[in-house]
């Protein structure tokens, strides 16, 4: 009996999980250079690659290399959107948006970091890191009663959300003693 001969798309396709492997697990051991170096090999094997991208984002976010890592996220998530399955990307999605509204607020960029959030939380409402994200946004503004209403607002998804009680018990006291 003769074996069948195995597709050389397959063949491409294993070698590319195979370095998407490398690649998740240097970005836990916080290989930041290295991780950057295969998600480089990962776009150049499949340019439409979202994982290469996003990859090379958060490592550029460790780095420091803000520019690098916006436009990293960015093509990510254009790469996300060409994917054949969405709804199985949703979280990436949500996290996508989360950190690019991140770079923002680390830039002091404020206004584009709650335009970036509010477009994620039009899309997704019941998403409770994009409630927390943009209250510390407008907690850094020094915008106390925003952030409360954007905490109040995460709270109507999930009242028992244990991060989203105390940051609200934290901005009552501190509206509540502010001179």
């Amino acid at each position: 009996m003769k074996a069948l001969p195995i597709p050389s798309d397959f063949r491409k396709i294993y070698k590319h999980w195979q370095t998407l492997q490398t690649v998740e697990n240097q970005y836990s051991l916080k290989d930041w250079i290295g991780c950057i170096s295969n998600c480089n090999v990962l776009i150049e094997s499949m340019e439409n690659d979202f994982f290469g991208y996003y990859y090379r984002g958060l490592c550029n976010i460790k780095l420091r290399f803000f520019e690098e890592a916006l436009s990293d996220l960015e093509k990510s998530k254009i790469n996300l959107m060409k994917n054949k399955f969405p709804k199985l990307m949703k979280e990436y999605n949500q996290d996508v948006e989360l950190r690019i509204a991140n770079l923002f607020r680390k830039e002091r960029k404020y206004n584009l970091a709650l335009k970036r959030i509010d477009l994620l939380l039009k899309e997704y409402p019941d998403y409770l890191n994009g409630y927390k994200e943009k209250a510390g946004i407008q907690t850094d503004m020094d915008n106390l009663q925003s952030a409360l209403d954007s905490v109040n607002q995460g709270l109507l998804n999930s009242p028992k959300d244990q991060e989203l009680l105390k940051f609200r018990k934290t901005l009552i006291y501190s509206l509540t003693t502010k001179q």
